[in-house]
């Protein structure tokens, strides 16, 4: 009889690239879980209504919504590198927005495009 030698176990390698997009992933599930209970401070700070500021919620599933489609696309024709350095772009922007804004329209329209952003981020991975 023969002894076969047991493969060696698989270990997982983890490179440089790999990291930066958990970065993605974890600042995305951040934003995601901790942005609804921001909007009573939105409210007070804007002096809106409760409904007026329920309205970022709506904006931000409209801008993720919105730019679903368009993905896949983007990746086809760029790149992911490129479309990661394009959403990482529309992030920052909607974040500069949001926080800088002290009308309705204008936090509305940063969560709008922060949410397009994100979205094209995660789904470009």
């Amino acid at each position: 009889m023969t002894a076969t030698a047991e493969p060696a176990p698989i270990r997982l390698v983890r490179d440089q690239p790999t990291l930066s997009l958990y970065g993605y992933f974890v600042v995305w599930g951040w934003l995601l879980y901790s942005f609804s209970p921001s909007v009573p401070l939105l409210v007070d700070e804007l002096g809106v209504t409760k409904a007026q500021g329920g309205l970022h919620g709506t904006a931000f599933a409209a801008g993720a919504i919105l730019v679903a489609r368009l993905t896949p696309r983007l990746v086809d024709r760029y790149g992911r590198r490129a479309t990661l350095v394009g959403a990482s772009a529309l992030i920052a922007v909607g974040t500069i927005v949001l926080v800088t804004g002290t009308v309705l329209a204008w936090t509305l329209s940063g969560v709008f495009i922060l949410a397009a952003g994100g979205n094209v981020a995660v789904s470009a991975v």
